[in-house]
Parts: structure tokens; C-alpha cells; sequence
């Protein structure tokens, strides 16, 4: 199987029809076969973690407080919280999981926190390593970018 990933473009045409995007027709007894690229990076980063903590030590999809974390690794008492993002950027992925994993770790006052990591299939650049160190510096905050790599999302 293979993941589909499908742009979605905006022109002037687009624009001036308020946004109204045509539905595919769907016929009965049609199978659609569609991969989430989501679900691809979560097996992924599961199937690496589990190679080198072991299962007992990586669960998906555990719930902290109202929410649930994509990916968790327990180390003794700490925890690594990873939510993976699908943006074709580092500093996407990084704008939109930050909210989530702080909210994780800090509003349900979770101190078993010990990193929170986005991750993303695409490489984090030098400005944007430099955006996560000065949040490491100033704000205190145990936060790190991991690209998952994978044959159906390597985006080097």
C-alpha cells in the first residue's frame, strides 16, 4: 500500500466559489482503501521505540487529562510524550503540537513529564533547532523535534 498525500490548493477560482470544494462521487458497494499518513508515522515510531525499550515500555494513544497522547515512552518513573504531526515542516509540526504536549504535561500537573518530543517525517533545519533551543533556555522547556523515517514518508 502507499500513502496518498493530496495538496490542497487554493486559487483565485477556488476563492471566489466561497470554498466549496466538489465531493467525489461514491458509488454503493465502493471499497475506498485510503492510508492515513498519521497512522503510518505512529506504527513507525511505535515499531522503533518497541525495538529499543521494548513493548512493555511504549503505549499509543493514552489518556492525560481530556486528551490523548499520541505516543508515550515510560523510562522508570518518567515519560517521554510524543505527538507526531504531519506538516511538511519542522517549525509546522512544532507550532502545532506545542499546545497539545504542554497541555499534557503541565495543566493536569503531570511531573512525571521528563521530555515532550514532536514528532514529524520531515528533517527539523538548523534555524529550527535553534527555535527549539531557545525554548529549552528560556521557557525551561524539556522539548525536542524527532523525524520518523519510514520508505513510504522519507521527506529529506
Amino acid at each position: 500500500m502507499t500513502t496518498l498525500l493530496l495538496p490542497l490548493l487554493f486559487s483565485n477560482q477556488v476563492a471566489e466559489q466561497n470554498c466549496h470544494f466538489p465531493k467525489p462521487p461514491i458509488r454503493k458497494n465502493q471499497q475506498i482503501d485510503v492510508r492515513l499518513l498519521h497512522n503510518d508515522l505512529q506504527q513507525a515510531l511505535y515499531d522503533e521505540l518497541v525495538q529499543v525499550y521494548g513493548r512493555d515500555n511504549v503505549g499509543t494513544e493514552n489518556f492525560i487529562g481530556c486528551g490523548r497522547v499520541d505516543l508515550t515512552l515510560q523510562l522508570g518513573d518518567k515519560y517521554r510524550l510524543y505527538e507526531i504531526k504531519t506538516a511538511f515542516s519542522a517549525k509546522s509540526c512544532i507550532r502545532q503540537a506545542i499546545g497539545q504536549l504542554l497541555e499534557y504535561a503541565y495543566f493536569y500537573k503531570a511531573g512525571f513529564v521528563e521530555k515532550l518530543i514532536v514528532a514529524g517525517p520531515v528533517k527539523c533545519t538548523s534555524v529550527e533547532h535553534s527555535y527549539l533551543n531557545e525554548l529549552q533556555s528560556k521557557f525551561n522547556l524539556p522539548i525536542e523535534y524527532y523525524q520518523i523515517k519510514g520508505p513510504c514518508f522519507d521527506f529529506d
